[in-house]
């Protein structure tokens, strides 16, 4: 649930003086009035809900404020906010997917790779990112080289579950596991933790090159996989599930077992960009 700080509100000068009194003197209203639209950056993120700021005894501590910036169930603002999230990523959809793309001979996992036996591979895993973002259910685990695309294939099907309403939250496994040890240090631990834990669809991109040693961050990422298990889930890797099931844990990885699964061994697409580009400039 988004926090606000009160004096961030509209009509924190309104009661500015109420405010000031002592808080034992304050008087709680039975039903306090709604938000107007709190500023950028200090709204409800599209739930339609917030809470403020205040210590515990304050008369508005955990009272839940209906927002009324109108971007509750907004699809648009909900594509924006995940657009934001993507950074880098935000150009990601189906329609910029491209299954055509030059594919070369390459060895994956010990093994030789072809460019037929990559582009049925490629046709297969299109097929399933599509029909998964048409009709989510469960978790969804995209597994493949790098460069093959997965982040790619992630962040459109993001995209599409986005425009349907839902809220996505989109994080890379490095990036999660910093900002987790960032809101413990700030104690606002509770409300990052409930911010993935709600999410519609939870986006964990490129699990497993941060480093797992901590047991701070094998409680905080088990928690929140562990109270998602009905939510839709998506996490890539570059590896494969033996190795990531090592690196995150057994609790953690046997989840990861359960989910569907999308597998890329593509020769890296990122290089054949870059050889194209090199072309184009000479």
């Amino acid at each position: 649930m988004k926090r606000i700080n009160l004096t961030d509100t509209p009509f924190y000068k309104q009661h500015a003086k109420e405010m000031a009194q002592p808080v034992q003197k304050v008087k709680r209203t039975p039903n306090p009035p709604p938000l107007n639209v709190a500023p950028p950056g200090q709204c409800c993120d599209g739930t339609g809900w917030f809470l403020y700021a205040v210590p515990h005894g304050h008369p508005m501590f955990s009272v839940l404020q209906r927002c009324q910036c109108g971007r509750a169930g907004n699809p648009d603002y909900k594509v924006t906010k995940l657009q934001h999230k993507l950074q880098a990523y935000a150009h990601c959809t189906f329609q910029t997917w491209n299954a055509e793309r030059e594919l070369e001979q390459f060895e994956y996992l010990g093994l030789p790779m072809s460019p037929t036996s990559q582009r049925k591979t490629l046709e297969i895993a299109t097929r399933r990112a599509q029909s998964y973002a048409q009709n989510p259910q469960g978790w969804l685990y995209i597994h493949g080289s790098y460069g093959a695309g997965k982040t790619h294939l992630a962040a459109a099907i993001g995209r599409e579950l986005a425009q349907k309403g839902m809220n996505v939250e989109y994080s890379s496994g490095a990036e999660l596991i910093n900002e987790l040890r960032n809101a413990a240090g700030k104690y606002t631990l509770q409300d990052t933790m409930e911010t993935y834990i709600n999410a519609d669809v939870l986006i964990l991109d490129d699990m497993g090159v941060e480093e797992m040693t901590s047991e701070f961050v094998h409680a905080q990422l088990w928690q929140i996989f562990d109270k998602r298990m009905e939510k839709l889930t998506i996490v890539t890797s570059n590896l494969d599930l033996d190795m990531l099931q090592r690196k995150v844990g057994n609790r953690i990885g046997s989840r990861l077992l359960q989910a569907n699964k999308i597998y890329l061994p593509l020769s890296d697409f990122r290089k054949y960009k870059r050889k194209s580009l090199t072309k184009s400039e000479s």
